[in-house]
């Protein structure tokens, strides 16, 4: 169904925007070996942020916005596995419509459970911990060394769920490519099937017509009419002269 791939394009890019929000804090600890401590600090105040350390009300903001991203995420993946589903079932009845979207929607399907698996289960603990993680604290404390490798794991994990998201707007854009392409392959082959109709029509009726027959008979033979020739409609549309009219003729 078109809203099905609506919603699921519009969830995917919300789930993919929201990601890539965090690398102002993550392309400091990802792509630099050893991470600075200044880069740690940063990407530490930045997820403390967004934790919600600053007041009660942002605390609950945060978790407000968790369970949205997950709820999004859920619904896109449900989508997607009955959309894969809808297509095997299909398959399996010969159905024209199933051109292999099936595989499309799987490969996505598999995507979206990792997503939403890892945002749960591993992203959202480790902001939890930062809640109270210490900045600004000395690069040899005990909690700082913490805090540091726990941002540098939320930065992997962003990264993970990044790349995921964009295989799955990839993946339904190689599909929609698929549905089009078999669409005009399909109008293409019906479009010649009535053209090749079409020519065999009128042939058929020319054989037809070829084949009927009509008795002449000479109107100027006195008692019963004597027939002269049988011929075909199509042959001629005019009438052979008889004898007496061809004497006529030479005499006149």
């Amino acid at each position: 169904m078109p809203w099905r791939s609506m919603f699921m394009t519009v969830a995917t890019c919300f789930l993919a925007g929201s990601t890539f929000v965090h690398w102002i804090a993550d392309h400091n600890t990802v792509w630099r070996n050893p991470t600075t401590d200044d880069a740690a600090r940063i990407a530490i105040k930045y997820y403390n942020i967004l934790a919600g350390s600053t007041s009660e009300a942002a605390r609950g903001d945060s978790t407000l916005l968790a369970n949205i991203w997950l709820v999004v995420g859920s619904v896109a993946t449900l989508l997607c596995g009955s959309r894969a589903v809808s297509a095997m079932l299909g398959l399996r009845e010969d159905d024209n419509e199933s051109n292999g979207g099936y595989l499309f929607d799987g490969a996505c399907t598999v995507l979206l459970m990792r997503v939403v698996w890892v945002q749960w289960s591993e992203v959202y603990p480790a902001i939890a911990s930062l809640l109270n993680a210490p900045g600004q604290a000395q690069a040899t404390t005990t909690s700082f060394d913490l805090a540091a490798d726990t941002v540098r794991g939320l930065a992997s994990r962003n990264l993970s769920i990044s790349v995921c998201l964009t295989g799955v707007i990839l993946l339904q854009a190689g599909r929609y490519y698929s549905e089009r392409s078999y669409e005009k392959s399909r109008i293409n082959d019906e479009r010649a099937a009535a053209e090749d109709a079409s020519r065999e029509t009128p042939q058929e009726s020319t054989v037809t017509s070829a084949a009927t027959t009509d008795t002449e008979y000479d109107s100027h033979t006195e008692g019963n009419k004597v027939p002269l020739k049988k011929r075909g409609r199509a042959q001629t549309p005019y009438r052979e002269l008889s004898e007496s009219e061809a004497m006529e003729l030479k005499t006149g």
